[in-house]
């Protein structure tokens, strides 16, 4: 048998299965086969077996809709093999019928389960996004930048929650750490469409009666001069910031 995803999808698995083991070479040797199939694979020029599925989805945590086929789906009857022509056309259907099948599942799952849509995509974005410290307290965070903010936290006695569900309206957030009715984003981008994408949200963040605080390094100040009147350059300030504000009750 084997399996069909839309083809991002199967890129991404196989993706992420690469940076968990680290390296196309190291993914074959797992898996037991050739690197010209893993390359095939990662390009959707070759459906995935379902044995190997099950071993790339257990490696990843990264478990994706997906349809099956029959292990003779390319033989006609009497052993003859179909054209590949053929061949393309009837995978091309198979793909649409599970990017169409995909589509509706979402759907319905924004409408009727929105927290529990969201939280799973999040978690799924968050085990193939390379997730690469620990903080002092035991969780993964994705850069250092994070990592310093979270461990400043932890060491000023500051309860925090890391990338919580938020929802504002029809929109949903995950911003990087909240303390009490602080919003904190930290990010080492050097771009000036980021800083207007966190104008944006800040904006709904405020509708919500939450308060903002971004943190950038210090040579990216300029950089983010939309949202200067909510910048701070180290993780202390932000711990200090958030000791003196009313997300932290007084002892």
């Amino acid at each position: 048998m084997r399996v069909v995803l839309e083809k991002d999808e199967q890129k991404k698995l196989i993706l992420s299965a690469k940076a968990k083991l680290g390296s196309e070479r190291k993914l074959a040797r797992f898996l037991n086969t050739s690197k010209h199939s893993i390359y095939d694979y990662e390009r959707g020029n070759r459906t995935l077996p379902y044995a190997i599925f099950e071993r790339v989805v257990a490696l990843t945590g990264f478990s994706p809709e997906y349809t099956t086929l029959s292990d003779n789906w390319g033989q006609r009857k009497g052993g003859l093999a179909r054209p590949v022509e053929e061949l393309a056309k009837h995978l091309a259907k198979v793909r649409n019928k599970a990017f169409e099948n995909s589509r509706k599942w979402h759907a319905r799952m924004k409408r009727e389960s929105p927290r529990e849509y969201y939280a799973t995509q999040h978690e799924r974005f968050r085990k193939i996004g390379g997730y690469k410290f620990r903080t002092k307290r035991g969780h993964p965070v994705r850069n250092r930048l994070e990592l310093e903010l979270a461990d400043c936290l932890f060491l000023n006695g500051i309860d925090y929650e890391y990338e919580p569900y938020m929802r504002f309206g029809k929109r949903t957030f995950f911003p990087d750490f909240k303390v009490g009715n602080i919003i904190i984003e930290c990010t080492a981008w050097n771009g000036e469409s980021k800083a207007r994408e966190l104008r944006g949200k800040i904006a709904v963040f405020k509708t919500g009666g939450y308060e903002a605080t971004v943190l950038v390094p210090p040579n990216l100040q300029d950089v983010y001069k939309e949202v200067r009147e909510y910048l701070v350059s180290s993780p202390q300030e932000v711990a200090e910031l958030c000791l003196g504000s009313s997300a932290i009750p007084s002892k």
